[in-house]
């Protein structure tokens, strides 16, 4: 019964925490019909795609050059994650679409994605993966991930900005999608003295930072201390690149606690059988790591 319990608190946990709403609409071209969607989601897949859109969505983030201006002498364009995420949510055109008021068969509609509620932590995946006649292929198309991220927000027939900074990612290491690596980088996450302040966000840019800036590497047993610049902007040639990369929503009541920490309630527990898994993952690695 109380591991029970304590399985109920993760799932919500994990619902108050990382869940967000995305509001699909369609309208028909034809006729002008809209219907829209809400879908509730806990992680936003983001793809490479052969050239970044930017600006459709409105997600900001200071500098929307594909090169930012510390690297007008190198010559790899890195792709910002802010355009990554407006290429997502851009507007795009479906045919075959099944209008509710046509009755003339299929019809070509436009399709629009955007969030309606945010989560408090925002967990974007970068798609590295890709298939072709060789199988699954890593991307190591360059990145430039933002220390902070203004994301549009459609609430009541209005659009507002919410804030989130960056405070983890987990690295893939490897060159390959069926073999590799994985390992964590998170930050302290205590509120610095002065942050910038909420009321004006067009001073706000990608830049910006709430948090400490002590950068912590978590890979198996090890321990150590990293910094930001040690994993934001990938290189194109480098094995070791960001997979997933989390975001925290930055709100006025974040930012006159002592601290940002995240505080787990006592009655959350790890699941015996959950403990387990993971055990046995840790084994079959270990298993796997002396072959190699």
């Amino acid at each position: 019964m109380e591991e029970e319990k304590s399985s109920e608190n993760l799932v919500k946990l994990v619902k108050d925490n990382f869940y967000y709403s995305a509001l699909h609409s369609h309208r028909c071209l034809n006729c002008g019909n809209e219907t829209r969607s809400k879908v509730p989601n806990i992680d936003l897949g983001l793809a490479f795609d052969s050239e970044a859109a930017s600006g459709n969505f409105g997600i900001r983030g200071g500098n929307q050059s594909a090169r930012s201006s510390d690297t007008k002498s190198e010559s790899v364009d890195y792709v910002l994650l802010e355009d990554m995420i407006s290429s997502f949510f851009k507007e795009e055109e479906v045919s075959e679409y099944d209008c509710d008021k046509c009755t003339m068969g299929r019809q070509v509609a436009e399709k629009r994605t955007t969030f309606c509620e945010t989560p408090n932590f925002l967990k974007v995946t970068l798609n590295r993966f890709s298939y072709d006649h060789r199988g699954p292929q890593k991307i190591t198309k360059a990145t430039d991930i933002p220390r902070t991220l203004l994301v549009p927000v459609h609430r009541q027939n209005s659009v507002e900005h919410d804030v989130f900074c960056l405070v983890g990612t987990i690295i893939h290491v490897g060159i390959g999608a069926n073999s590799g690596h994985y390992y964590c980088i998170a930050r302290n996450q205590t509120v610095v003295e002065n942050p910038p302040s909420l009321d004006d966000l067009s001073s706000l840019s990608r830049n910006s930072d709430f948090f400490h800036n002590r950068w912590f590497e978590f890979n198996d047993e090890d321990v150590s201390l990293t910094s930001f610049d040690m994993f934001a902007r990938s290189s194109s040639s480098s094995l070791c690149t960001p997979y997933v990369v989390l975001y925290r929503k930055v709100t006025d009541v974040l930012l006159t606690e002592s601290t940002g920490s995240l505080l787990l309630e006592d009655s959350v527990r790890i699941p015996k059988h959950v403990l387990q898994l993971v055990a046995k993952d840790n084994e079959d690695y270990e298993k796997v790591g002396s072959f190699i």
